[in-house]
């Protein structure tokens, strides 16, 4: 039973991943790369649908990268 419940969590961390993953993609290439929101919209569809989704280590790779770097790129050492 325990095996069953910590699938289901794995399971459930990928869509939560893969879906925070389409929304700070989304966001990047709003920032300055592309103009048009829809456009956004469907490269970071598209981007999610052939890379994200098939290949589970990268999705927790870019999570990992995407999530350090904002953290990171926030943060404001010298002003502590």
């Amino acid at each position: 039973m325990l095996e069953l419940v910590a699938l289901s969590f794995w399971a459930d961390m990928d869509l939560v991943v893969t879906i925070l993953l389409f929304f700070m993609i989304y966001w990047i290439l709003t920032q300055g790369l592309i103009d048009n929101s829809l456009a956004a919209l469907v490269v970071a569809a598209v981007i999610v649908w052939l890379v994200v989704i098939p290949y589970g280590w990268f999705r927790y790779l870019l999570f990992i990268v995407l999530f350090l770097g904002k953290a990171f790129g926030e943060i404001k050492f010298k002003d502590w």
